[in-house]
């Protein structure tokens, strides 16, 4: 696997895992005093104090995870990565992702890669797993095509990824409406937008998430919509 597609394909998994994880707390990590969201991931105070606690976590454990599918894909035995080829410049591939950053690799992320990125590989997600929460489910997929020497696209971003954990209040999703996101593996850094639908106790948000310089050598990601603007790290 080179590292352009290693980019690539690090790049379009984190990001599902990214909205995955936020589809699975359905309630307010913040607490529900913290932030006046009350658990509704719809709310945007609700929505930040999500996004705030999950996005480093969730980035190291797919940085992690990335790593030990490219040993996996060389040849080497990588303990959670179970990589099936299924034709030339195709796989199928499960790997086990701690998403939370409590030291185990609660989810599995499963997945599969055909075509050659240099006229366009799609990728697509099948299931993001946790048995924490059963009720987790979601599907995405993109187009990546190499578009400069050290420069990959990802274009036609969709997916859905919900969770309906037992009690009311807590049903929660995010419907990515598409996107398009370059990657420069040079530095690592995307930049481009995703247009998300996030929905939770039947109330919807349009986010914008931009992927922008953070002024310091790397990235940031901006969230805005109607009437909020915040960005993490």
């Amino acid at each position: 696997m080179t590292r352009l597609r290693r980019g690539a394909v690090w790049m379009g998994v984190w990001l599902a895992a990214l909205f995955a994880g936020v589809a699975a707390c359905g309630d307010d990590p913040a607490g529900t005093g913290g932030n006046g969201g009350g658990g509704n991931i719809s709310d945007p105070a609700t929505l930040q104090a999500i996004m705030e606690q999950l996005f480093v976590p969730a980035a190291l454990g797919m940085i992690d995870g990335f790593d030990r599918l490219v040993v996996a894909a060389s040849g080497g035995a990588m303990d959670g990565v179970v990589i099936t080829p299924t034709g030339p410049n195709s796989f199928a591939a499960d790997v086990q992702l701690d998403l939370d950053g409590d030291g185990s690799r609660e989810s599995t992320l499963s997945g599969t890669s055909s075509g050659d990125i240099q006229t366009g590989a799609s990728i697509s997600i099948t299931s993001l797993t946790n048995p924490n929460e059963p009720s987790l489910a979601g599907t995405a997929s993109t187009t990546l095509t190499q578009t400069g020497q050290s420069t990959v696209l990802m274009d036609g971003i969709v997916g859905d990824i919900s969770a309906d954990p037992p009690g009311a209040g807590n049903a929660a999703s995010v419907e990515l409406l598409g996107g398009t996101v370059s990657l420069d593996l040079l530095t690592g850094n995307p930049s481009g937008a995703i247009d998300c639908l996030v929905t939770g106790e039947g109330a919807t948000l349009q986010v914008l998430s931009t992927f922008q310089s953070d002024g310091a050598g790397g990235f940031e990601v901006r969230f805005t919509g109607n009437g909020f603007d915040f960005t993490v790290p």
